[in-house]
């Protein structure tokens, strides 16, 4: 067993050299532990790191991407840029090797284990493998048609069962929600979609002993798909994230809200979805494989530190200011909740941003600085990449280009420090 216990002339030595000396104490142990692992050595570069999944995240991914992303870490491209397939697309090509992130709308479920949409399971990763990170709120909006002459005026709002109704199909015509005698044009999203996945959860559709969604629905790819035929097609509603709630011609939100007597009718905004009165407020995700599971050698294995960056980049202030222009509401965990990750709070545009960041001093991303942590470090001790290619892995801790005696430091300075994800 290691032991980092300093001898007692150590007592004298101010606190924060102390802690120093421990991780100097700690390196030379990860060296004995780890001396007979093969450095990993640098990778070629450019590195090409693969992003996907959610169309709902996709412009926020995207700015990010060609803006902060790529100014940032120029060492890294994204071959084809962001894709957006929709998220169990996405997540499956996480799971099938084939993403170092994914991009989604929904939360990770037991389904992903199973899907066959990317590979046959089992699958190379399973879903407890993958880490997930907030990146953002969304509010499912409902959008109607609405010009001069084709208009659902008379209908104050949608309750949820009355949002069941029309996708089950069991009313459809706007005259029974107080509108004109028109029929109903249900748009809904393919089957793999996040926001599909969730739309159905909130309304009572396609669940075990739930009613099924109804054959008269007009499916559509993505969200802009939804807003184009919408934007189109006289009478039809479609539900899509909110950042596509406006952007074309024709278009309407309907206030939604509980099965309540009497109802009460709500619009998504900045408050509404972060104080969760808004019915249809969700999380947005990126997705990173744990760095437990990563192979021992490989693509995965080489973009990893820079799957990471891209979820610090969103996470930061340039990339929520990105979400915000897209928008989508914006992170709001603060450092008294959560002291580690969250940065200085400010204002952008309408919305408080309040930046997070994965430290970078938890080389493995488990939660705290530990002895574990030294012994990466010491694995890879003296991989050079150089100085334009900084925190190109993880044990880089200083971003210098190099794994050195100051990576260590940087961890001993932080040791036995815990820390937890933010939430919202």
């Amino acid at each position: 067993m290691l032991s980092l216990r300093a001898p007692s002339a150590l007592a004298r030595v101010p606190a924060p050299w102390r802690q120093r000396v421990v991780a100097i104490a700690g390196a030379l142990g990860a060296s004995l532990l780890t001396a007979s692992v093969a450095l990993a050595g640098v990778p070629v570069f450019p590195l090409n790191l693969i992003v996907g999944g959610s169309t709902t995240v996709f412009p926020t991914a995207n700015g990010v991407a060609t803006g902060p992303f790529a100014a940032n870490f120029p060492d890294t491209s994204i071959p084809g840029g962001v894709t957006q397939p929709g998220s169990g697309v996405g997540i499956a090509r996480l799971l099938c090797n084939q993403n170092d992130v994914a991009t989604a709308s929904r939360p990770l479920q037991a389904s992903d284990d199973s899907s066959t949409s990317v590979c046959a399971p089992p699958h190379p990763f399973q879903t407890g493998q993958v880490d997930q990170w907030v990146i953002g709120k969304d509010g499912i909006t409902i959008i109607v048609h609405c010009d001069a002459t084709n208009c659902v005026t008379g209908v104050p709002g949608l309750t949820r069962q009355d949002l069941q109704d029309i996708y089950h199909c069991t009313k459809t015509n706007w005259s029974l929600f107080g509108g004109p005698n028109q029929q109903i044009v249900a748009e809904s999203r393919e089957t793999t979609s996040g926001t599909y996945g969730d739309f159905m959860g909130f309304i009572g559709l396609n669940g075990p002993g739930q009613p099924a969604e109804g054959t008269c629905v007009v499916r559509q790819q993505g969200n802009p798909g939804m807003q184009s035929g919408t934007s189109t097609t006289a009478w039809s509603i479609a539900y899509v994230g909110f950042g596509f709630s406006s952007g074309a011609a024709s278009l309407a939100i309907l206030p939604v809200s509980n099965n309540t007597t009497p109802p009460v009718f709500v619009t998504p905004n900045v408050t509404t979805v972060e104080n969760g009165t808004y019915p249809f407020a969700r999380q947005l995700f990126m997705m990173t494989l744990k760095f437990g599971a990563l192979p021992t050698s490989g693509v995965r294995l080489d973009n990893y530190a820079r799957a990471i960056d891209f979820v610090n980049t969103t996470g930061g202030l340039q990339g929520q200011t990105i979400l915000n222009n897209d928008g989508e509401f914006t992170l709001t965990t603060t450092a008294a909740e959560n002291p580690v990750t969250a940065g200085t709070c400010s204002t952008v545009g309408t919305q408080t941003v309040c930046p997070q960041t994965i430290p970078p001093w938890d080389v493995n991303v488990d939660g705290a600085a530990n002895v574990n942590d030294f012994v990466l470090i010491g694995q890879v001790f003296l991989d050079n990449a150089g100085a334009g290619h900084g925190g190109w892995e993880r044990q880089d801790v200083t971003k210098a280009g190099t794994v050195n005696v100051n990576s260590l430091v940087n961890v001993g300075q932080h040791f036995l420090q815990t820390w937890q994800k933010w939430t919202h």
